[in-house]
């Protein structure tokens, strides 16, 4: 998940890093434009740190190409406050959709922000095309477990209930899966089959996360997010309750969620 404090601390440094080139780069163009006669006349202190930057002068062009690729850069990272307004508002939507729940620990329900990237890395920098990348989670546990979903052109190979949300473009319910473990690995497979086939993974895909150590979830709710009026990613609830997401807290606020968020990301820069 994203860090708001790295990100502030990224985001000012790149704000910083570009004012300073631009101040260079200014300087650069300046002492071009500048007459040596007139400032050898009437300015006699600056002939030689002038002829310096006449020496430098072609670097101000790469200077503005790096302050380009930087506000680039910045953007994508978006703004420091969008993120934490983002997460609180994951944070006050797992509140509400939650709060009849007898599960109360943090881990036990989630709200995950997944954002659709068509063009990433993923596995030892081996370019990937399609997938959906968890950008932030509600809560405070579990942040840096990134669960990544594959969400292809090809929707037939969507895989996760992240990547079937994306595919169908609306709003996805599961509910009632099989409570599994590490024990059902061994003692009940047909569970592992079952639970794999209603959240649209591989049976392999399970097993190793239960092997791992991950508590697998028993209910799921998400729907699309738009950016601009084109489809940006998916939101995911999930919980290890069986039936904590069937209530009608989400159909009460999914709407206000989902044009807050859309609202927040086109204002990311």
């Amino acid at each position: 998940m994203k860090s708001t404090s790295k990100i502030n601390w990224v985001f000012r440094g790149i704000y910083y890093l570009q004012a300073l080139l631009i101040a260079v780069a200014s300087s650069l163009a300046g002492a071009s434009q500048a007459d040596p006669a007139w400032i050898a006349e009437h300015a006699e202190l600056f002939v030689k740190p002038h002829h310096f930057l006449l020496q430098w002068v072609w670097l101000a062009w790469i200077l503005t190409l790096l302050i380009g690729v930087l506000e680039i850069v910045r953007r994508k990272i978006g703004s420091p406050w969008v993120w934490q307004c983002i997460h609180d508002i994951l944070d006050a939507y797992k509140e509400k959709v939650f709060e009849d729940s007898r599960f109360d620990r943090d881990n036990h329900h989630r709200v995950t922000l997944f954002q659709h990237k068509k063009f990433t890395l993923k596995w030892w920098f081996i370019p990937k095309r399609g997938w959906l990348v968890p950008v932030e989670r509600s809560g405070w546990t579990n942040r840096k477990r990134r669960t990544w979903f594959r969400a292809p052109d090809d929707a037939d190979k969507a895989e996760g209930i992240a990547g079937m949300i994306w595919a169908m473009g609306k709003t996805l319910t599961v509910e009632d899966l099989p409570e599994i473990n590490k024990k059902t690995i061994i003692m009940d497979r047909d569970a592992i089959a079952n639970y794999a086939k209603q959240t649209w993974v591989r049976e392999n895909w399970v097993r190793n996360r239960l092997n791992k150590g991950y508590c697998a979830e028993r209910s799921f709710c998400g729907f699309p997010i738009e950016n601009k009026g084109k489809p940006w990613g998916v939101l995911v609830l999930s919980s290890r309750s069986p039936e904590a997401l069937a209530n009608e807290s989400i159909e009460v606020f999914d709407d206000f969620v989902v044009t807050a968020l859309s609202s927040l990301l086109e204002r990311k820069a």
